[in-house]
């Protein structure tokens, strides 16, 4: 029996992809640079420092790079506290399923710690979560496992009854990596040949995978 899920947060539980996306294509065109959907698509679940290494490469300049995230940042800040985003399908009945057989939830998301208390808190989620382990509180994003290797020691987790659920290709290697079982609902980008090898299961949406989780 599972006695603690890990969730990640963005794509997974809150639809604020397609935000970022829009922010980073409305950043790049400031710049006179292209940036479509398959340009993002590259960032999905990866940390700041992944991102910004990527904007550098497609911008050419560092300084100005750092200049770019920071301002998408800002927006994206601005844009969310303007309209919430929405959870995803079957996110409460999920939350609420667990919570009534008294299981565990943590959060670990590549965002950093007070954007996802904001998101948390103003999607009135917060309370379901024993804990949370952000972006900025780890030195290597997702693909590495040190974000889950995190939450399993802070939080004095077993392995074996612990079970991660995730969007990204980036975040199932991580939870891969780290030792834990992981299902894969995904959103932006879809399942490569290896994922599948590495996922206990992929399910269209959150609540199928409720029977995995007893």
């Amino acid at each position: 029996m599972k006695t603690s899920v890990i969730f990640d947060m963005d794509g997974l539980m809150l639809d604020t992809e397609k935000v970022y996306a829009q922010v980073n294509k409305e950043g790049f065109n400031s710049l006179g640079i292209e940036f479509e959907m398959k340009d993002y698509l590259k960032y999905v679940g990866v940390g700041e420092k992944e991102t910004l290494a990527m904007y550098a490469e497609m911008i050419g300049d560092m300084d100005k790079a750092k200049e770019l995230l920071a301002r998408e940042d800002q927006r994206y800040l601005e844009v969310i506290k303007d309209q919430v985003p929405d959870m995803k399908d079957d996110l409460l009945k999920v939350l609420d399923t667990l919570e009534a057989r008294g299981v565990d939830c943590y959060v670990a998301s590549s965002t950093n710690l007070a954007t996802v208390e904001y998101l948390l808190e103003a999607t009135g989620i917060r309370r379901y979560f024993k804990g949370i382990v952000a972006g900025d509180q780890v030195t290597n994003a997702k693909p590495d496992p040190e974000i889950y290797l995190k939450v399993v020691a802070d939080y004095n987790l077993n392995k074996e009854e612990t079970i991660v659920l995730e969007d990204s290709i980036h975040g199932v290697n991580a939870a891969y990596k780290a030792g834990l079982d992981v299902i894969m609902v995904p959103d932006l980008v879809a399942p490569d040949e290896l994922t599948y090898e590495r996922v206990l299961a992929v399910v269209g949406r959150l609540g199928d995978a409720l029977p995995f989780l007893d």
